[in-house]
């Protein structure tokens, strides 16, 4: 089984609680409040030594990503021991990719609106931070020697995995330089799928970072663009990220098509930027080929202050829980599943891998 998960997108207060978990006694699996007290904030930046711990936020669907065969992510932050930035230009500690690592991820798309946040040197760092936690990386290159797509083999199946993203926010790529990120080209990635499958891939994923912020539908260019991608059967399955939101689950001839995963975990406070999921993909041999035989979801939430990644039917289960983050839950699910159902995937094979009490 393949899993998938939505942006990563780290907002200075993600990264300030990550600095107050590193500092206060943490019990594995307590969702107990937090409360962030002002001096926190006060004097972080100043602080010789910045250690932070992103596991906790984690910790409450780990051991789903730990069961996957292969757990992919996508992270929309640069990564650098330098002081962390936030909102426009994100600059994350290392921290992270540790917990992204501990938490049972093997890789991650790095092409975003945000990849070129600081420069190629940005670019240099989260590729480094990426191989030095022993994760697969796609979509940035630190040359073009090692453009190409992040390889994987899961139960004898070889998998390749790209990613692309639609712009850099008005940053320019080097001039005869343009490894360092990758670019949605629908000739590019059918050449890059080409390339892989030269190298022995029998299924290819390409994660495309499109779309409009905060819109639950697909735009026109990301159907057209995904109509194209399907006419080249260079490409299995396509994973959508940078809306923010859940957008909808579409098969397009014998390309499935995830418009968009919401985000996993962020600081944005509107409901419908707090609702995720882990994409469940079974995809096995037929005689076609390798292909998706399956396709599930486990709908997730981001538990504000806390700012940790709960699946929502798992939490429904406490009988602690309060009435009113009840009634919360049950609206995220909800929000969650027509939003995936929304261009009619009502396929027997698409959906929520559990349901809630």
């Amino acid at each position: 089984m393949l899993a998938f998960t939505g942006d990563l997108i780290p907002h200075l207060p993600v990264v300030k609680l990550a600095r107050y978990y590193a500092r206060v006694p943490h019990v594995p699996g307590s969702i107990a409040s937090i409360i962030q007290p002002p001096e926190m904030y006060a004097t972080w930046e100043t602080k010789a030594d910045r250690q932070y711990d992103f596991a906790p936020m984690f910790e409450q669907v780990a051991p789903e990503l730990r069961a996957a065969d292969l757990a992919i992510c996508h992270l929309e932050s640069t990564i650098s021991s330098q002081a962390p930035r936030g909102y426009p230009r994100f600059r994350t500690p290392p921290e992270l990719v540790e917990a992204i690592a501990q938490s049972g991820w093997d890789g991650c798309s790095l092409a975003s609106n945000h990849s070129m946040d600081y420069g190629v040197d940005g670019v240099l760092q989260t590729i480094e931070a990426m191989a030095a936690n022993h994760l697969e990386s796609a979509g940035t290159s630190l040359d073009e020697q090692s453009r190409g797509a992040a390889h994987y083999q899961v139960n004898g199946i070889r998998i390749a995995h790209l990613s692309y993203t639609y712009g850099l926010n008005g940053f320019r790529l080097p001039k005869n330089q343009q490894w360092w990120v990758n670019l949605i080209d629908v000739d590019i990635i059918q050449a890059d799928a080409a390339a892989a499958r030269a190298e022995g891939a029998e299924f290819i994923i390409a994660s495309l970072h499109w779309g409009s912020e905060y819109q639950p539908m697909p735009t026109y260019h990301q159907q057209r663009t995904a109509r194209e991608i399907a006419a080249t059967e260079a490409v299995d399955l396509v994973v959508g990220h940078h809306a923010h939101v859940i957008q909808p689950i579409d098969r397009i001839g014998d390309l499935w098509v995830v418009y968009g995963l919401g985000n996993f975990l962020s600081n944005q406070p509107w409901p419908r930027s707090r609702d995720g999921a882990i994409l469940h993909v079974e995809i096995g041999d037929t005689p076609e080929g390798v292909m998706v035989k399956s396709i599930s979801y486990t709908p997730t939430w981001v538990d504000r202050p806390r700012m940790q990644v709960v699946a929502v039917a798992n939490r429904l289960l406490d009988p602690d829980l309060d009435s009113g983050h009840r009634v919360t839950l049950r609206q995220s699910w909800s929000r969650t599943v027509r939003a995936f159902e929304a261009m009619g995937a009502q396929y027997p094979w698409v959906k929520p891998a559990v349901s809630p009490p």
